[in-house]
């Protein structure tokens, strides 16, 4: 944070610096910039406050982008679309899980089954069959509590949520 207000408060001071000064100014920092890039490993590593620096500067001027010595300008390209990839791949990801069920909808329920006490017992018990007895695709058609099959006896039906579904057991 220090480094920006500082870098701010040469760049005011540098408005009321003449051009000749600072053309003065541009060239030798331009060429201890040469000397720091011969005296440079073939390779070295910027942060990315560095890579988003560049990148904002080149997008607000973008005559900038021949003046760069640091890296190529096409590397300065390269972040950006690949900036630009990942922040629309977070945009746009696949949230996992159980869609959101919106507020007003969710104080419908929960109003409607306060004024139909016999509906809590329906819902519990729908529920439990949703939960329990129901066959599943994920699960290769099977319920979650896996029952064992008798392979003798009467089959019956077992009326299940007032007799809208039955389960068959064998007695």
């Amino acid at each position: 944070m220090f480094a920006i207000l500082h870098a701010l408060g040469l760049f005011i001071a540098d408005l009321f610096k003449s051009r000749s000064r600072l053309e003065v100014e541009n060239l030798f920092l331009r060429h201890q910039l040469v000397i720091a890039l011969r005296r440079a490993p073939p390779r070295f590593r910027l942060r990315g406050g560095d890579r988003a620096l560049l990148i904002w500067m080149t997008r607000l001027w973008p005559s900038l982008i021949g003046a760069v010595q640091v890296v190529q300008p096409e590397t300065i390209l390269r972040w950006h679309r690949a900036g630009f990839k990942v922040f629309w791949r977070w945009k746009s990801r696949n949230r996992a899980g159980r869609p959101k069920i919106d507020r007003g909808l969710r104080d419908l329920i929960q109003r409607m089954s306060r004024e139909n006490p016999l509906w809590d017992g329906i819902l519990c018990a729908y529920a439990a069959y949703y939960n329990q007895a129901r066959t599943h695709l994920a699960l290769q058609k099977d319920a979650p509590l896996h029952r064992a099959v008798q392979r003798s006896g009467a089959i019956v039906a077992i009326p299940i949520l007032g007799g809208l579904h039955h389960q068959y057991v064998r007695i």
